[in-house]
């Protein structure tokens, strides 16, 4: 009795709870996974960062959360996609204004193919 318990999870656990505090726009976890020092660039099996999710799943304030908080906005992903790529190819509106407004570059091509997000998002129909 009166020993403290003391939580220390792997850093591989830490960045699979930032990913789903993502997914469920919890952002009491989050905020309290970014004072355990979480890796705000920990990527999933597809190389994928917590803000590139938030991209791709349309979370605007998730992403500005984590934008504010210094993810890096034009890491890209195992397929060269960053997350304005994803939330143009998506179609999320919110998304790709909320990136854009956090200065997400709309003319950085892609190293696989030479396309920017803008682009993508016109060839997979997404026209305003």
């Amino acid at each position: 009795m009166g020993e403290q318990f003391k939580w220390n999870p792997s850093n591989e656990r830490v960045g699979q709870m930032l990913r789903q505090a993502v997914y469920m726009e919890d952002q009491v976890t989050l905020e309290h996974l970014v004072k355990q020092k979480a890796d705000l660039e920990s990527v999933d099996e597809t190389g994928s960062t917590p803000l590139q999710i938030a991209a791709s799943q349309s979370r605007p304030s998730t992403i500005n959360w984590l934008v504010a908080h210094g993810a890096k906005i034009g890491k890209v992903d195992a397929e060269g996609f960053s997350a304005l790529t994803w939330a143009c190819v998506k179609g999320h509106r919110a998304a790709v204004a909320q990136l854009l407004t956090c200065r997400a570059d709309a003319e950085a091509e892609m190293v696989t193919n030479g396309k920017t997000p803008l682009s993508m998002c016109a060839e997979r129909g997404h026209k305003d």
